[in-house]
């Protein structure tokens, strides 16, 4: 069995756009189920 699915992100502000907030999700391209999403702020660093 083969899963493909795609990673996408969109961002938002609340109140300014200095205060963004991102949201970063993986779904399932053939029934469209969410696999995984996390919320939280864009940095040039790994964790």
């Amino acid at each position: 069995m083969a899963l493909i699915c795609e990673l996408d992100e969109q961002w938002s502000f609340v109140g300014s756009k200095a205060r963004q907030h991102w949201l970063w999700y993986a779904y399932n391209t053939k029934t469209g189920g969410v696999l995984a999403y996390t919320f939280g702020p864009r940095t040039d660093e790994m964790r």
